[in-house]
Order: C-alpha cells, then sequence, then structure tokens
C-alpha cells in the first residue's frame, strides 16, 4: 500500500506526507460532494481529487452568476415608469442598481441617471432634454428632485 513502482521497475516506498496529502485530499472531495446537491452532484462524475471538484464548481456557480447578472441589467435597462408613481419607479431602479452591486456590477450614478430617463414617458421629454443637454452632469439627487417636481406640475395640471 505504502510501495510505488518507479520508471526502472524498482519498488520504492511513497513519501508518508504524500499519503497524508492523497488522504485529506479524498476527505475534501467527500466533503464537497456530500454538500452539493443532486443536481450538481451529477455534473462533478469525473472529478477525481479536491481541485477539480473545486474547479467544476466554480465554473457552475460563475456562469450562473454571469447569467443573473445579465438579467439585472436587462431589468435595469428595460424599466418603463409606465404607472408607477415617479418615487415607486426610483425605488424600483436603486433597488436593481443595488442588486447589480450585490453581485459586484457597480452601475455608475450617469448610467443610473441614463436608465430613469430612458424609462420615461414623453409627458417628461422636456426634463429629460434638459438633463441630457446640460454641459455640467447632473447628480441622480437632483435629478430625483427634479423628477418628483415634474411629475408634481403634471398632477396638478390634469
Amino acid at each position: 500500500e505504502n510501495s510505488i513502482v518507479d520508471e526502472e521497475g524498482q519498488l520504492g516506498n511513497l513519501n508518508p506526507e504524500f499519503t497524508a496529502w492523497i488522504r485529506q485530499d479524498q476527505i475534501l472531495v467527500s466533503w464537497l460532494l456530500g454538500s452539493i446537491t443532486e443536481s450538481i452532484l451529477a455534473q462533478m462524475v469525473d472529478c477525481n481529487n479536491a481541485a477539480e471538484v473545486w474547479g467544476a464548481l466554480e465554473r457552475i456557480f460563475s456562469s450562473q452568476s454571469k447569467a443573473k447578472i445579465m438579467q439585472y441589467k436587462l431589468w435595469i435597462q428595460s424599466l418603463k415608469k409606465g404607472g408607477l408613481s415617479m418615487r415607486e419607479y426610483l425605488v424600483k431602479m436603486k433597488t436593481y442598481a443595488n442588486i447589480l452591486a450585490s453581485v459586484g456590477h457597480i452601475v455608475t450614478e450617469e448610467d443610473q441617471i441614463l436608465y430613469i430617463l430612458i424609462g420615461l414617458s414623453s409627458d417628461y421629454y422636456s426634463l429629460v432634454v434638459s438633463v441630457t443637454s446640460r454641459v455640467e452632469p447632473y447628480r441622480l439627487q437632483d435629478v430625483t428632485a427634479l423628477l418628483l417636481a415634474h411629475e408634481n406640475r403634471l398632477e396638478q395640471q390634469h
């Protein structure tokens, strides 16, 4: 059990540290495989050591993370104000930006403003032109205040 045959056919002894390392690696493999779901376990069939199991898990979950990021980016870019109040719309937009930040994809303030403006109806056209035409860019809190004030004016007109 602790012997090995070298390239020349000579019988030699395994390094005891290597044997201990192999044993620890197999314990780690057992622990990893025992702690994952059956659907993921099915994808670990060809993994022979802890490094292979870990690499397979990393590939599986990183592709899922990328898919989630794409989904969240799609949500934030396609959100429309529609029948939401301005406050509800802005909160929803901020929530999407926070979700993206939580998975490592920071949405800049400039992009948040852009996504907000893209989702507005033609009732806000004059404000969109004003914000996008300005040489000195607005801050998000300034745009938020302008949008809430504009919504109040629209409600007073109707």
